[in-house]
């Protein structure tokens, strides 16, 4: 293929065979709505919703509003919720483009109201806890009944969102369940009937069955990524969906007592045997994983050694006689995993998977034939497909 020796490998194949298991783990009933904001996790948006849409995806969720129009022009026709803010000045962009926005105020309901021509369809944001956005569980419900007695608005969902389902201990998550399930009782009394309801992202999915209501909302877990350590992983196997990948550029032998990359961090005890990476943490490979990290080359770790650089890192590779310049290199995948990279780094998965960088192509594989998406660093064109 015609990229760059450092990639993305974005596995299709397996972002819908994990939307298949989260599907048959929460049964017939329940829909599953894709998370593919922040660029589907870091693994892109557009290719991983039409994936998706394929597989049978009715609805996708993202976070922003140009994210879904992004979808929207790409050619995407299925309902689109934007889980966030929407700004009074996108209401526009937003009609245009029938996609379903987010509501928590009932002026933004209003404004909302004044500006349709027609029915619009939203989803209404309750705070049960994590005191981001929403209206609050206690008192609110007749601010809520107030958005859906406007004439043009039509509340087509309501949902919360936890802030401890991935954690061993659910009494808090059970807690928050609690006071979202009182306040649907009181909006029903009130006449808000046959609505959506759903709050369960990836650690509620796994845990707590009794969450999963009308649709649950799958990030993380669909990217084949758990959200925790703490989470019951036998009830759904994924697997990861990306890769990143790269091959060595140059190999040469570090004497005793000679130092590798800046600050000289790294010195050799004894003749040692380098490989250079050309990936460093521009690429999102960072620079917290200098000295710590191991990457997979044939079949065996080896540990990266030195500083890692803006543009270049180094392994060790001594003894490993059949690694040669252009061996392939994995950083992270199926091992060492994103998890394992984030361990070190001090953060999670969540994180690492958005770090990309615009210089890093995106090599797609959908029937074991690979795409590469690259994006044009040259001028203002977008994007250049070259596939083989």
């Amino acid at each position: 293929m015609d990229c760059r020796p450092t990639y993305h490998e974005i596995d299709l194949d397996r972002l819908v065979e994990n939307f298949h298991r989260i599907k048959d783990h929460v049964g017939e009933g329940v829909l599953v709505m894709p998370t593919v904001k922040a660029d589907a996790y870091g693994h892109g948006a557009i290719p991983c919703a039409r994936a998706l849409v394929e597989a049978g995806a009715i609805r996708l969720a993202v976070a922003m509003v140009d994210e879904a129009v992004a979808l929207r022009q790409a050619g995407i026709q299925v309902p689109i919720l934007v889980l966030g803010s929407t700004a009074d000045h996108e209401i526009p962009k937003l009609l245009e483009y029938g996609i379903t926005p987010t509501v928590y105020q009932t002026s933004f309901a209003q404004k909302l109201q004044e500006a349709a021509r027609e029915s619009v369809a939203v989803h209404v944001k309750v705070d049960t806890g994590m005191n981001r956005i929403g209206f609050g569980y206690r008192e609110e419900a007749d601010r809520i009944l107030e958005v859906t007695a406007m004439e043009k608005i039509q509340v087509e969902g309501v949902f919360s969102h936890f802030a401890t389902s991935d954690e061993e201990d659910k009494t808090f998550a059970r807690l928050q369940l609690e006071r979202f399930q009182n306040l649907l009782k009181v909006l029903e009394e009130g006449g808000l009937k046959n609505v959506i309801r759903h709050m369960a992202n990836s650690g509620a999915i796994l845990d707590l069955p009794e969450s999963h209501m009308d649709l649950v909302r799958p990030g993380i877990l669909l990217y084949g990524m758990y959200p925790s350590e703490q989470v019951d992983r036998s009830r759904v196997k994924v697997r990861p969906v990306k890769r990143f990948v790269t091959h060595i550029s140059h190999i040469k032998t570090v004497e005793a007592g000679e130092s590798v990359s800046y600050g000289r961090t790294f010195t050799a005890t004894a003749p040692t045997k380098v490989a250079t990476l050309p990936v460093g943490y521009a690429d999102g490979y960072s620079r917290l994983l200098s000295n710590k990290a191991q990457v997979m080359i044939r079949g065996q770790r080896h540990p990266v050694i030195g500083t890692i650089c803006m543009d270049q890192a180094m392994v060790d590779v001594t003894g490993a006689d059949q690694v040669e310049v252009g061996s392939e290199v994995t950083l992270y995948g199926d091992d060492p995993s994103m998890e394992e990279v984030a361990r070190i780094m001090g953060t999670i998965s969540y994180e690492v998977t958005c770090m990309n960088a615009k210089r890093v192509p995106k090599v797609y594989l959908q029937d074991g034939i690979p795409t590469c998406l690259v994006e044009d660093l040259l001028g203002p064109d977008g994007n250049t497909l070259a596939k083989e």
